[in-house]
């Protein structure tokens, strides 16, 4: 399995430098074409409904995409208090649409960077040592899987070995009697 190049940690904080930048003017996005592409061609799954239908589906423009990347931002700031409107009430972001949020944001970050006015840097580079220590802790993981492994298979040879030495009158009986019978058979091929 390989691991993706940006951790989860990562692309959290990428996402929370751009929107910093964002909120000090270090950023601006002059098109959402890019996002609306990516929209309308992934199989992203939309946190909020877009308000506009049409024959073919939602109808996303320059300005829904803009709303909705807004409305990512404000879930992932915590802006946002209730989502959408249900019969039971009101929806609340969960951790797992926060992350969705983050995610989403990140690759829509991705896709409309050429489509930025960027003053400042916001993108956390991976780093060597993110890349160790996933490396380390996969072979920990399989050094314990190893361990186990062999503490249950010295476990089954222990138990045949007690189990050899209880019973060895019986199987070196029965060694004698197979070699007997062995005997007895080839003998009477013979005659």
């Amino acid at each position: 399995m390989t691991a993706a190049i940006f951790s989860d940690q990562q692309r959290r904080e990428t996402v929370l430098n751009f929107i910093s930048a964002r909120l000090r003017g270090s950023v601006r996005i002059k098109s959402f074409s890019k996002m609306i592409q990516y929209l309308k061609s992934s199989p992203v799954r939309a946190l909020q409904p877009f308000e506009k239908i049409n024959a073919k589906g939602a109808f996303i423009g320059e300005n829904e995409a803009e709303s909705y990347f807004d409305f990512l931002v404000a879930v992932v700031t915590g802006a946002v208090t209730g989502v959408q409107k249900t019969v039971t009430g009101i929806l609340f972001p969960t951790s797992t649409m926060i992350q969705e949020a983050i995610d989403q944001l990140f690759a829509f970050i991705l896709a409309m960077r050429e489509d930025m006015e960027i003053r400042e840097e916001f993108f956390v580079v991976p780093s060597w040592e993110h890349y160790l220590a996933s490396i380390e802790n996969k072979l920990s993981q399989l050094d314990k899987k190893l361990e186990n492994r062999d503490e249950k298979i010295t476990k089954i040879l222990t138990q045949i070995y007690e189990w050899m030495r209880r019973y060895q009158r019986v199987l070196d009986e029965a060694e004698k009697d197979y070699v007997d019978t062995e005997k007895r058979l080839k003998g009477a091929e013979k005659t």
